[in-house]
């Protein structure tokens, strides 16, 4: 349910290369491997000039964006912002293969819509009765955990999670949002340490632009 979470042989392989390059050594990027890329190391020293030190502490920061409003200052003036907020682009519908086919009850028609086996099963929620197929490849045994999420998703939605690039303030004191990013579909209750594995994967898509 994190697919955003780098994998541990791909974290290895880039610790690796980082440090073959001379851009961390051993202990920094150990200490990093989730969150260290070559882009984003590459594209924080190309943009704020930072010395390795400092390039090292912007990096260790971005853990610490993990909630709503969560800020950290980067060299130049610059300020990391992230922000939070219910996802208006995407539905369950949209993870079929992930969490199944949902569809609302037919207030005439108790009976299993079309398309829907045995393996359906009701859902009530405070906003209604709905029908659910697992999907085919969900074992009988993890079919309640499932459920239970799917239950939370149709109820409650997804989230956004957006990474703003600040620097100045504008004529009414309100800071200026230089570059933003944003992914959608993340599940409501996303833990902080989840949430701060999203901002360090959009933090090297905000720096992507400038790398040529």
């Amino acid at each position: 349910m994190s697919a955003w979470m780098t994998g541990k042989a791909h974290r290895d392989l880039i610790v690796t290369k980082a440090v073959d390059l001379g851009l961390v050594d051993r202990e920094q990027a150990n200490a990093l491997g989730e969150i260290l890329t070559l882009e984003n190391v590459r594209s924080l020293r190309a943009r704020y000039r930072d010395p390795d030190d400092a390039m090292i502490t912007t990096l260790d920061k971005l853990q610490t964006l993990d909630g709503d409003g969560a800020k950290v200052t980067l060299a130049g003036d610059y300020i990391l912002r992230l922000r939070i907020s219910g996802d208006e682009f995407m539905t369950i519908d949209d993870f079929e293969d992930f969490y199944g086919r949902v569809t609302p009850q037919n207030k005439r028609d108790s009976r299993r819509p079309e398309g829907f086996n045995g393996r359906a099963r009701k859902i009530t929620n405070p906003s209604g009765t709905y029908w659910w197929q697992p999907p085919a490849d969900v074992a009988d045994d993890q079919l309640a955990e499932l459920k239970r999420s799917v239950a939370q998703l149709i109820e409650y939605g997804f989230i956004s999670v957006t990474l703003e690039l600040i620097q100045g303030q504008d004529g009414y004191g309100r800071p200026i949002v230089r570059e933003h990013v944003s992914t959608f579909g993340v599940e409501w209750d996303a833990s902080p340490s989840d949430i701060a594995r999203i901002a360090c994967d959009l933090f090297e898509e905000l720096g992507a632009g400038d790398e040529e």
